[in-house]
């Protein structure tokens, strides 16, 4: 393979030949412009530019069982990429030289970029604190959310600005609930296992229903009509149990496979894939649930604390919340207690 040799200005590592890239890297991507990035294992991303790779298959990093499903969909259809300029401020944010002025200036370039930084900034400001001082520039943003939480954030907003062809179903509605959920997963993370990463919960909670753009962007005509039918108030359904009636749509795998080939955090794509599994019962004072429990039970519960976002199914809510050990006078007051979010968050 004719491929000029790259080396990882954070750990050194040099990357030659075709097995060089291929062993522990990951989260390998096409950007806008078709250059393909990917993450070092000291988790810097690195470029390799368009046509350098012809070695490269999405499907070398998909999981077997899911392979046949990506393998079924990427014959007739296209995937949006993440926009180069995305690429590029998550390639300076993981550059410790690079300051935040000059991060900032990057951001600027795209006024809409601009908008979501701040928008995510004050989001997770609402979440966490009850101060009143607000959000005004890019440089504050970056600075108090945090370069890798950052990172991780705007490549999720990148995606839900992609242009689908649904014409009843939007990502706006469905990035209100996925706010919400994000917001109760991160209250619930806080109360029951305050030891994992609230950056990573909130991003995992965001993004569990992934697999709904992906079925948008592959079977639009079928996406509008489950979501047609699970906003039918007359007859209350939840998607995931609409979505049975139609062959080879899963919003579950979907959204595994959306994740890897956005390139997105591997316990994204987890949870994306898990989230509607079943919630085993735990003694919480000897095992703390875990990530993928808390935004299980986050996205069960989104609908029961916000009712106008769709079908709540009462029945599974009350089982998981006896798991966490939680009646109903405990879980009706649990969000509110927890810094008010109910109240704040948008």
């Amino acid at each position: 393979m004719n491929q000029d040799v790259k080396i990882c200005s954070k750990c050194g590592k040099r990357y030659g030949s075709e097995q060089d890239f291929l062993v522990g890297t990951g989260r390998w991507r096409v950007c806008g412009e078709g250059n393909l990035w990917f993450n070092c294992s000291c988790d810097t991303s690195l470029m390799i530019p368009k046509g350098k790779f012809p070695w490269y298959s999405p499907g070398k990093f998909i999981r077997e069982e899911v392979r046949s499903v990506f393998n079924q969909i990427a014959k007739t259809r296209n995937f949006p990429h993440i926009p180069t300029v995305i690429m590029e401020l998550n390639s300076r944010l993981q550059d410790e030289e690079s300051d935040v002025p000059e991060i900032a200036a990057l951001v600027r370039k795209d006024p809409f970029l601009a908008v979501d930084v701040l928008r995510i900034a004050s989001n997770i400001k609402n979440l966490k604190t009850i101060d009143k001082i607000k959000i005004k520039s890019i440089e504050h943003s970056i600075v108090y959310v945090g370069r890798k939480t950052l990172s991780e954030l705007i490549v999720a907003a990148s995606i839900t600005s992609f242009k689908l062809k649904t014409k009843a179903f939007r990502i706006d509605n469905l990035m209100e609930s996925s706010l919400k959920c994000a917001g109760i997963a991160e209250a619930l993370s806080m109360k029951f296992n305050p030891a994992l990463r609230t950056d990573e919960v909130y991003l995992a909670g965001y993004l569990c229903n992934l697999g709904k753009i992906v079925s948008a962007i592959c079977f639009p005509g079928e996406t509008d009509q489950i979501y047609t039918a699970a906003s039918d108030k007359k007859d209350p359904r939840s998607w995931f149990e609409i979505e049975r009636n139609f062959s080879g749509i899963d919003h579950c795998v979907l959204g595994e496979i959306g994740a890897s080939l956005w390139g997105l955090p591997s316990y994204v794509g987890d949870i994306a894939r898990n989230h509607h599994n079943k919630i085993e019962p735990k003694d919480l004072q000897k095992v703390k649930p875990g990530i993928s429990e808390i935004v299980g039970f986050a996205n069960l519960l989104t609908p029961w604390f916000y009712p106008d976002i769709g079908y709540c199914d009462e029945e599974s809510i009350m089982r998981v919340a006896e798991n966490f050990g939680l009646n109903e006078d405990s879980l009706e007051g649990l969000v509110v207690d927890l810094n008010d979010i109910k109240g704040r968050h948008p």
